[in-house]
């Protein structure tokens, strides 16, 4: 992705790919287009999201000092 992106951001995104790729008048490469952007989304917020995970547990470890 070229610009970070928020999270509500990305899954707005891929809803909107979902709905798009569920319409039965796309073409075949429009598919593949918005297959390969939701793939990218995908990876994108899998990582932000262990991103925040993994600080969240930084968080609660600091506490139990």
């Amino acid at each position: 992705m070229e610009k970070e992106e928020s999270l509500k951001e990305q899954l707005a995104r891929l809803d909107e790919i979902v709905s798009k790729m569920s319409e039965s008048e796309i073409s075949i490469d429009e598919s593949l287009s918005l297959y390969d952007e939701a793939k990218k989304l995908i990876k994108s917020i899998e990582e932000l999201l262990s991103k925040t995970e993994e600080n969240i547990k930084e968080i609660l470890k600091e506490e139990d000092i």
